[in-house]
């Protein structure tokens, strides 16, 4: 019977880490947007190959970040939903929880980033991408300087709904 409790907090759990990673998932979009939107721009003046590859590199951007984010938060909320559930008692102890697994979630994002720009990067060898290098560098450290608060307030309103929700059990 505590196995099929588990169970249930960490199905509850998954569910709230993935609403908690919509507002994320918005961001990473809209910021993916609107680079494409801007090389879309550069690129009327410049040779049609150089638009294909960037609308190529963006294209597959956008599944691969919200995919790692989509997995990250449906992995990461069900083993912290596990967590909550065995170990911690206080809205406290579940809150700094939560703020773990948001800020965990952020991270993976942000180091998928870098690395598939990395590749891309060393995959095409050319201009366009160099620069794409140096922006993926400065998104990474963005998302996670900008990002940390409002993962840190998810964070704890993830705990603290998890928490509540698991307490019935």
């Amino acid at each position: 019977m505590d196995k099929l409790k588990e169970q249930e907090c960490a199905s509850i759990s998954r569910r709230i880490a993935l609403w908690c990673a919509l507002p994320a998932a918005l961001v990473f979009l809209g910021i993916i947007v609107s680079k494409l939107l801007d090389v879309l721009m550069e690129q009327q003046e410049r040779q049609q190959q150089n638009l294909v590859t960037g609308l190529l590199y963006f294209g597959v951007l956008m599944p691969v970040i919200l995919g790692t984010l989509y997995l990250s938060a449906t992995f990461l909320g069900r083993r912290a939903g596990t967590l909550i559930y065995h170990r911690m008692r206080g809205l406290a102890s579940a809150a700094f929880v939560g703020i773990c697994f948001a800020l965990s979630c952020l991270l993976s994002v942000a180091v998928v980033w870098i690395i598939y720009n990395v590749i891309v990067t060393v995959i095409f060898n050319s201009t366009v991408l160099d620069v794409a290098l140096l922006f993926s560098a400065i998104v990474g450290l963005a998302v996670l300087l900008y990002g940390g608060v409002p993962a840190i307030l998810l964070g704890v309103l993830f705990g603290i709904l998890v928490r509540k929700k698991c307490s019935h059990y």
